[in-house]
């Protein structure tokens, strides 16, 4: 593992280093997971994604949690279809705005993760997010992809086709036998691991 980072209440520094890092990777396609649900995914990437649109990228942020997706506060429309819908389409034309939410940047797309969830969402993920990625990725700087918990979701087989990955962890929620296990999962499959954030870390 790369690197560490932790989120408290000096949040912007943590979130400008976590760019920082990532950029000197020269990473443009990115995973956030966690090894455990309700570890703060949608928060990192949300404000991620948003770091990067201020300094003028172009981002893409993709919610591909079919199994317990969450809204992203920074998203100012609500849109039903999304990225299982959009993959459903394989091979029939599409316009790829059109399964976008709106966001308040205008360098800032966002896919929502789609109305086909559960087990059909997982299964057309893993036949088409590869091509999806290979027409997405020359039209961004950057692409965030959210995936959902390690033991839900094929989170670590799509995590092989990304440039790498940030595994978040929640302090005092997250066990370090779960992080254990994520890391090894993801090691085993060769997963690029770019590091970690530690949310809800407080100072003393």
């Amino acid at each position: 593992m790369k690197g560490s980072l932790s989120m408290n209440k000096s949040k912007n520094n943590s979130l400008q280093n976590l760019c920082t890092t990532l950029d000197l990777y020269q990473t443009k396609t990115i995973a956030i997971l966690s090894a455990d649900d309700g570890a703060g995914k949608s928060t990192v990437a949300d404000n991620v994604a948003v770091r990067w649109a201020k300094g003028g990228k172009k981002v893409l942020l993709v919610d591909a949690n079919v199994i317990a997706s969450q809204s992203h506060s920074i998203s100012n429309s609500f849109q039903k279809k999304g990225l299982t819908d959009l993959l459903a389409s394989h091979g029939k034309p599409v316009v790829l705005e059109d399964y976008f939410q709106e966001s308040s940047f205008s360098t800032l797309n966002i896919l929502p993760v789609g109305t086909i969830k559960g087990e059909q969402g997982t299964k057309l993920l893993r036949k088409y997010f590869a091509n999806f990625l290979s027409i997405v990725v020359d039209k961004y700087d950057k692409i965030i992809f959210e995936f959902g918990s390690l033991l839900l979701t094929p989170s670590v087989e799509l995590a092989q086709i990304v440039d790498g990955v940030v595994l978040i962890v929640r302090f005092g929620k997250t066990s370090s036998e779960e992080v254990a296990m994520g890391i090894q999962q993801l090691k085993l499959a060769r997963v690029n691991i770019l590091g970690y954030v530690m949310n809800d870390v407080t100072k003393s």
